[in-house]
C-alpha cells in the first residue's frame, strides 16, 4: 500500500526491514519508564510498518507488532509505536485502521492492547479512536 509519502507494508517483525525498529522502539519506550523491559514479540508476530518519505529516502515511522489469536478470535498488539518526530501526524490511527482491516480478514471480534498506565499520551489516542480501557494488570515480587 502506498499514499504519497507513506508506505505501509506488512511483514514479519524478525524481517531485517522491521526489526532494527521495533528493537529502537522497544528501548525509547524503556528510556522514558514506558516499558517494563519484558520482551514480548516473537520471531513469527507480524508486524505493520509504515515509512515515511524524508530526503528521499523511506524511513522507518510507525510500527505495529501483533498476533492473532485464532482460539479467542482476538487480534492482539504487542507493540504500537510511532517514532517521536512523526507523532501527530494520524499515523497511529492509520496503523489502527490497517489493524482492523486485518482483523477483519482473519474473522476476529475485536482489537487488544496494553499500554503503560503512564503513556497518557497513548492512553488519549486511543480513547479518541474510541478504544476503552478495560483491564489493569497487577504485579508483584515472588520474594
Amino acid at each position: 500500500m502506498s499514499d504519497g509519502d507513506i508506505v505501509i507494508t506488512l511483514t514479519r517483525v524478525a524481517s531485517p526491514q522491521v526489526g532494527p525498529f521495533v528493537l529502537r522502539a522497544y528501548v525509547d519506550l524503556f528510556d522514558r519508564g514506558l516499558f517494563d523491559g519484558r520482551f514480548t514479540v516473537k520471531p513469527d508476530h507480524h508486524a505493520l510498518l509504515i515509512e515515511r518519505e524524508v530526503a528521499r529516502d523511506l524511513v522507518p515511522a510507525a510500527v505495529a507488532v501483533f498476533m492473532v489469536a485464532v482460539e479467542t478470535r482476538v487480534l492482539w498488539v504487542d507493540l504500537l509505536y510511532v517514532k517521536e518526530e512523526f507523532r501527530g501526524q494520524g499515523l497511529c490511527k492509520r496503523l489502527i485502521a490497517g489493524l482492523n482491516d486485518i482483523g477483519r480478514q482473519s474473522e476476529v471480534l475485536e482489537l487488544q492492547y496494553g499500554v503503560d498506565l503512564k503513556n497518557t499520551a497513548m492512553r488519549s489516542v486511543a480513547k479518541r479512536l474510541g478504544h476503552s480501557e478495560f483491564a489493569v494488570l497487577m504485579k508483584g515480587g515472588v520474594g
